[in-house]
């Protein structure tokens, strides 16, 4: 069944993509930059959207006929510090690594300015770009941005979701070995990037003053990814369409009416936390405290950790305490909300067991 639906998306996308290429020649030459007025998007919606939070999930996909090469597509580079001293860290001469890693890549791999158009250090990077607006304006400055793998963790938290928006999250690299190759390669990745909370996901195609036969070739690989790696499955598409930059030009290639009840999306797990059991010498005797690790704090009684409400208005207390009392409506509502979860709770696992 998925494989018929890929058929079906795959030929319609031809027919799309043959009179996107046509209307594009008759409009080439009132474009004042046709090469990039004509780069090529899939746009996928979905039915039903995943509500996990948490980590997004990228697939790098490498198409067969890029249109990128080193003379019309920039690359940033974010590179360890040679030194991280605190001297070095407030040296006013901002750039003064990114120099010296910018003089041993053309002495070691004959990189220049024409195969790399910037490089950054980690902390030339957090004092230079420390503001949002600046890391949106970055994003927009270089087509891609590679990172050294050891810094990939700590630079992905400082992008932050201005980079993840515009699908320029940067590409892990080793700078300890000839990073050559991989520039060449950066050139034919596309980010497949599906964000929690969001209902549908881009991918560029390519340009439209590509041949035919390479569009084709290039949204093959896509679609086919985005089936296999979608969440939910195919059967959570909702639409696809094929979209121009700056003509704004949307077909649409596939639409798909079923309810969005037939799609299962995989429930987020509960996250366990450390828990630590303490005394605590305001509460009454037979009482503790439970603190998890995500730093909520919960009385229970005694060893056994069954969780108490407390203070109730029965129990001492005196003005300007940290934790008021609860009269007797407000407890009624803390354990009416608390049954409510307990239940949603129970339906869910019995869910899980069908």
């Amino acid at each position: 069944m998925d494989g018929e639906k890929c058929k079906e998306v795959k030929a319609q996308a031809r027919l799309a993509l043959k009179a996107l290429k046509e209307h594009s020649e008759r409009i080439s030459r009132k474009a004042l930059f046709p090469e990039e007025d004509s780069a090529l998007f899939i746009s996928v919606k979905y039915k039903k959207v995943p509500l996990a939070r948490g980590n997004s999930m990228r697939k790098l996909i490498g198409l067969p006929c890029t249109d990128q090469n080193a003379s019309n597509t920039s690359i940033c580079l974010i590179l360890p510090d040679f030194e991280r001293s605190n001297a070095a860290v407030r040296d006013p001469d901002v750039d003064g690594q990114s120099r010296r890693w910018a003089q041993l890549l053309r002495e070691k791999y004959g990189l220049t300015g024409e195969h790399i158009a910037k490089i950054f250090t980690i902390t030339q990077l957090k004092r230079e770009y420390g503001k949002q607006a600046d890391r949106a304006k970055l994003a927009n400055t270089y087509d891609i941005f590679m990172v050294d793998k050891k810094l990939m963790k700590i630079a992905v938290n400082f992008l932050g979701g201005t980079f993840r928006k515009a699908t320029k999250m940067p590409l892990p690299i080793d700078s300890s070995v000839d990073i050559s190759k991989k520039l060449k390669e950066a050139f034919s990745l596309v980010q497949l990037h599906f964000a929690p909370l969001k209902d549908s996901v881009a991918v560029r195609i390519g340009n439209l003053s590509q041949s035919l036969a390479e569009l084709d070739s290039n949204f093959d690989v896509i679609i086919e990814a985005v089936f296999a790696h979608l969440p939910g499955g195919p059967s959570n598409i909702r639409s696809c369409y094929l979209q121009t930059s700056a003509t704004k030009i949307s077909l649409p290639i596939f639409v798909d009416f079923g309810p969005s009840d037939e799609v299962l999306l995989e429930q987020p797990k509960n996250e366990q936390f450390a828990v630590e059991l303490g005394e605590c010498s305001t509460l009454p005797e037979g009482l503790m405290v439970k603190v998890r690790a995500d730093g909520k704090v919960t009385v229970v009684k005694g060893n056994a950790g069954e969780e108490v409400l407390y203070p109730t208005a029965q129990d001492e207390w005196e003005q300007g305490d940290d934790i008021r009392p609860l009269n007797d409506d407000t407890l009624q509502k803390v354990l009416r909300k608390k049954a409510i979860r307990m239940s949603k709770g129970q339906r869910k696992r019995k869910d899980k067991a069908k």
